[in-house]
This record gives structure tokens, sequence and C-alpha cells, in this order.
């Protein structure tokens, strides 16, 4: 199906489902891959590579979503910290009717879908985050996107220094990143928004998850206590949270 935005593909096998930008020749970029039968299992390495980011912040009451997709996100996030108010900020309405369609979005009052363009919401909106979580891809090389499919509004030292604002003392942003053409600038504007920036290697990808915040982060001894806590707390993490505060990259 064509959106305003995409070329969207849904594919079924048993209880997993795949929802995957299409470019004209015909390649297939997957977006959301979520087994409905465990759908707070993060089925992406990138997705496990995010929850990093949960170790910065001891307590998570408002978290922002940027790029819905099929809602995996959502639903992990909506598993690990359940008492968290989640705003997720979509641009495509067809995108949204497709995660609720096939992918189980969770009816909760707790869970507030904007169809929107994060370019406008997040300088518009008023309400401050503890976790935002940016994952916001279209189409790559479509026209606005850089090559990883990125747009290219998102990755403005204004648009990020605004989304620096919309972070309450203590909150991150967790960026997930391509290593692909334009990582480089689209990581030096990231570091002129943010005080301080740390960058993690999601093993066996391209991906670079990465943690900003408005002041200094956690050093590393205190990121591993809170990751161990973490742990004790939520056995079925895979892989354990202190093995993702080891990748870290300078």
């Amino acid at each position: 199906m064509r959106s305003p935005y995409s070329r969207i593909q849904v594919l079924a096998r048993g209880t997993e489902r795949t929802l995957a930008f299409v470019q004209d020749g015909g390649t297939r970029w997957p977006q959301t891959v979520l087994d409905l039968r465990r759908p707070h299992e993060p089925a992406l390495p990138y997705l496990r590579g995010m929850m990093v980011s949960l170790v910065y912040v001891p307590r998570v009451r408002d978290v922002l979503v940027v790029g819905l997709g099929g809602g995996a996100a959502v639903h992990l996030l909506h598993h690990r910290v359940p008492d968290a108010r989640i705003v997720a900020v979509e641009i495509d309405p067809e995108v949204v009717r497709l995660a609720r369609a096939h992918f189980e979005l969770p009816d909760d009052p707790r869970i507030e879908v904007v169809v929107d363009d994060a370019l406008a919401y997040v300088p518009r909106t008023r309400s401050r985050f503890d976790l935002v979580w940016m994952d916001v891809f279209l189409e790559p090389s479509a026209p606005g996107t850089d090559a990883a499919g990125v747009p290219e509004g998102s990755r403005t030292v204004a648009f990020l220094t605004a989304l620096a604002a919309r972070l309450r003392p203590g909150g991150v942003v967790a960026f997930n990143l391509h290593h692909k053409p334009g990582y480089a600038e689209h990581l030096g504007a990231i570091r002129r928004a943010f005080a301080d920036v740390h960058v993690y290697a999601v093993p066996k990808t391209g991906h670079r998850i990465v943690v900003a915040g408005r002041r200094r982060l956690p050093a590393g001894r205190v990121l591993a206590a809170r990751a161990a806590t973490l742990d004790r707390e939520a056995r079925d993490l895979d892989p354990p949270a202190r093995a993702r505060i080891a990748p870290l990259l300078d």
C-alpha cells in the first residue's frame, strides 16, 4: 500500500508480524518485527539496544516515542515501565492504522498516539518527559530524508535543541541511528544540542544507540550499578542490562 509518505508492506508469518517500507526498486526495509504471542519482547537487535536508556533514568514517569512504526517500542516500554505515560508521535496516519489493525497496539489510557509531524509537535508541546526514544524513519533516500530514511529536519541543531528542552532534569533522549553516510554529521548535531552524549554500538549490526542529556550523564560505575539493579528487577531482560553497558564508545 502507498501512503502519503512511504510504500508500506505488512508481512505475516505465523504469529510474527513485520511492517516494512519498500523502495521503488523493491528493496524492503523492515521497521517493526513483533511476535503477537510476546509483543513486549524486542525482536530486532536495535530495539534491545535502545533499552540501555532505562539505566540512565531511575524513575520514568513520562515517555515520548517519536516514530510509531508497528508499535514495538510502545509494547516494550508499556511492559517495562507500566506506570508511565507514553506519548507516541507518528506522521503517517496509515502507519497508525496498521499498528492498530495488525500489531495489537495496546489500548490503554496511559498511551496516547498523536498523528503529527514531530518537527511541529516537539517545539509546540508543553509536556516534559523523562525519556524520549527517537526512532523516526521514512522511505530511505526519499525526498527530504537521508540515506537511512531519517527526515533531514530531525537532524538539525534547531530541532534537537527543541527536543532537549522537552526533557525533565535528569532525562535523556535515546536515538536509533544507522552508521551510514551522514551519520557523523547527525551525531555532531546531537553533540551541539546536548551537554553530554554516550554512543553504543549494537553488536553485529550497523546501528548506533546515542544517549543524550542536557547535563552531565552518569559515570560508568553508576550506570553499571543501576544496570545490576535493573537485572535483578527484570530477570527476563535479554541481554542483561549490564551487558549493554560494555559497548560504550568514546
